[in-house]
């Protein structure tokens, strides 16, 4: 059974809850090609109950650190802070994977689709190696926009 993803509003409202004001991560036009943002891609896989990939959620350094820092309330200077150097707090990484399961509840509400439960976060490059469908997803939705700690990307994959 293939992963349907939802609507990008669903996602942009979990977001939105999180952040406890709207989403500024907006649908994108055209699909973002994730080698070619700035600092460190990092993902999650979306595995069903038999530990299989279904899917993927992945976030460049801008969307990790908005997204978790703002989850655990780190001031926007520090996400910047944290951004520059491309190096999220550890507190931000466990928050995003938080992130991931939040977002997952949209991903499992879409009628048909398995249940699926996030892996734990890694880097684009560790996902890609043993994962190579990520480069060739079956479907993709791609949300991107400025954030207080710079231009951030959220894509979410289907297998």
């Amino acid at each position: 059974m293939s992963l349907k993803l939802p609507d990008p509003q669903a996602l942009r409202e979990a977001l939105g809850m999180i952040l406890d004001d709207a989403c500024p991560l907006q649908p994108a036009a055209t699909p973002i090609d994730l080698a070619a943002r700035p600092g460190t891609v990092r993902g999650a896989l979306l595995l069903d109950d038999d530990g299989e990939p279904q899917g993927a959620v992945l976030a460049d350094v801008a969307a990790t650190v908005y997204l978790g820092g703002s989850l655990i309330m780190i001031p926007a200077g520090a996400q910047q802070d944290q951004v520059a150097a491309d190096a999220p707090a550890e507190a931000v990484l466990d928050a995003m994977a938080e992130v991931v399961n939040i977002l997952r509840g949209s991903i499992n509400a879409v009628p048909g689709n398995p249940h699926v439960s996030p892996g734990p976060l890694s880097s684009l490059p560790e996902l890609t190696a043993a994962h190579p469908w990520l480069a060739e997803p079956t479907a993709r939705l791609d949300l991107a926009g400025p954030l207080p700690c710079g231009e951030g990307c959220l894509v979410v994959l289907a297998r």
